[in-house]
């Protein structure tokens, strides 16, 4: 099998895109990571508190939720 080089494909540019397309899946992911296990360690120390606690902290815990899923959704969708 032969290869022929295509006219007006530029291997070069191509290969740097693709490298910063894997940079910024990689910066994506470790973001990711970091915020899951934040939200799970603020979720293990919801459940410890007592109730009276639980009341105030309650709306703090819901707004980790939305920010970890909007970093996620952002990632899936470039």
């Amino acid at each position: 099998m032969h290869l022929t080089r295509r006219p007006g494909l530029d291997f070069t540019a191509l290969i740097s895109n693709l490298d910063n397309t894997a940079s910024e899946i990689v910066a994506y992911q470790r973001d990711s990571t970091v915020q899951r296990k934040d939200l799970a360690q603020k979720t293990k120390d919801f459940r410890k508190l007592d109730d009276a606690s639980k009341l105030s902290e309650f709306k703090s815990l819901l707004k980790g939720t939305p920010r970890h899923r909007d970093l996620l959704t952002v990632a899936g969708e470039d």
